[in-house]
Order: C-alpha cells, then structure tokens, then sequence
C-alpha cells in the first residue's frame, strides 16, 4: 500500500470492514491530512454526475466524450440485476479526467465535498389579486404580459 510524500506518513489506503475504503488525502499545499471515512458508492457517483455539470454535460455526455459507451454512467447501470453496487472502473475515471482536463484533485474534491441538496420546492412568485387587477400584469384578455 502506498504512503504518500514522505515515507513516516500513515498509509493512503486501508481497508475497511464492509465495502468501504478509507483514504488519507494529503494536501500537497499545506501537507495536512484530510481523512475521508467513507469512499462510498453513492460519493463516486455523485462526483461523476457533478463533474458533468461542471463541464456543461449530461453523466451520458460526459461518458461520450471519455471515449465510453454514452450508457456507462446511467444510472441504471449503477446497480447490477442482483442489486450489487456497481463502481466506475479507474480506466473510465482516467478517461473522463483526461477528456475534461480535471485533476485527480479535483475529482476527490467532489467525492470529499458535501452532497448537494435538491430545493425541488422552489418558491414562486406570487402577487395579490388586487395588485395583478390594479395594474399592468394582465391584459384585457386575462393573459399575462411583460417578457420572460
């Protein structure tokens, strides 16, 4: 296993009861340890999926500019039939690193970052009937008016 920069630093990899690998991230600025418990499924894909967004591309996208088959990264092809977590393949990672020109610290950057948390209630813009009647919002048909 390797050890990183110096050779007295405890090991970058060790293995973890289950299926989860723990890391040691070392900084190459300031030479801290960043110790990340759980390299999960769920943190793998989701920095794939963030990468794309990153680069303007769907997961489907961001496969086919890898050189990947465009249904590697669907998530549907997460799970195996049996209900097995199915991991990227660091081939396929090395790949969509290559074709975006991220790092390798960038990736582990998302894989450590927080998940985002989808606002699926936005709210909307409401305004009161009395202030829609009173003036401009609505024509004489009852349709809204203005651009956007």
């Amino acid at each position: 296993m390797g050890t990183g920069m110096g050779g007295s630093r405890a090991p970058l990899f060790r293995r973890r009861k289950g299926s989860f690998l723990e890391i040691s991230i070392v900084s190459l600025a300031d030479s801290r340890p960043f110790s990340l418990n759980r390299l999960t499924h769920a943190r793998v894909w989701s920095a794939i999926d963030a990468l794309a967004r990153r680069y303007g591309l769907s997961p489907s996208g961001l496969a086919k500019r890898a050189g990947l088959d465009p249904t590697a990264f669907n998530k549907s092809k997460r799970v195996t039939g049996e209900g097995r977590p199915r991991w990227p393949t660091t081939e396929s990672i090395a790949k969509v690193l290559a074709a975006t020109g991220a790092s390798f610290d960038d990736f582990t950057a998302l894989i450590i970052a927080e998940p985002r948390r989808r606002n699926s209630a936005q709210p909307i813009p409401l305004i009161g009937m009395t202030q829609a009647g009173a003036g401009g919002f609505f024509d004489d048909g009852g349709f809204p008016v203005g651009g956007g």
